[in-house]
């Protein structure tokens, strides 16, 4: 009967294990990752309304950096946060640890929400584009369009929600149909089934 190496098992369980990443956790990753890629394109740019001030031409885009103080780097840390869940689900062989990282990650992914649906109904105030001929010159804008960053940002948030929610109530240890031993963690191959003699008859008086 073959039997695995115990040392080179205790090495693997060690090891990042992709196995162990259930679809909530590929979510939140793919979401997270969306959203950071998201920061840095442009959430807003001039509309069609009124701009005063020099008439030469405006930068006119805004990213979340250039459009945001504070929401800009909670929603960096957001993304980050949700990108850990991955790396921490795929390196810790206890789940205690990955549940709790769901939890948080989830409670701030709700705060996020809110808070970009509220930018993209109540935009911030851009008046800091500067020109780009005259260094230091500005101008009121009082039109605003959302950008693509702005929608792709709002899907990456939603899908950290949806990502955290469904690992939250998915309780195994690695994604259905996979292998795993007696305590749910994934192996390479089920578990072998030992073989015991039956019990000899005993031989009447």
């Amino acid at each position: 009967m073959r039997r695995r190496c115990p040392l080179r098992a205790a090495l693997h369980s060690a090891g990042m294990d992709l196995r162990r990443l259930r679809a909530g956790e590929w979510i939140l990753g793919a979401s997270g990752l969306l959203l950071f890629v998201a920061l840095f394109l442009p959430w807003y740019e001039l509309g069609q309304g009124i701009v005063t001030g020099p008439p030469d031409v405006l930068d006119a885009h805004a990213s979340a950096w250039d459009a945001f103080t504070i929401l800009d780097v909670l929603l960096a840390l957001g993304a980050l946060a949700a990108i850990a869940v991955v790396v921490v689900t795929a390196l810790e062989s206890v789940p205690a640890v990955p549940i709790a990282l769901d939890s948080l990650v989830t409670l701030l992914a709700i705060l996020l929400v809110l808070l970009v649906v509220f930018r993209l109904a109540d935009p911030p105030d851009v008046t800091f584009l500067e020109s780009t001929e005259v260094p230091g010159a500005r101008s009121v804008v009082e039109d605003l369009d959302r950008a693509a960053g702005a929608w792709l940002g709002l899907v990456g948030v939603l899908g950290m929600c949806a990502g955290g929610l469904i690992a939250m109530r998915d309780e195994r240890r690695s994604p259905a149909g996979r292998h795993t031993d007696l305590s749910g963690a994934p192996v390479d191959s089920p578990s072998e089934v030992e073989m015991l003699p039956a019990p000899r008859a005993e031989a009447s008086p």
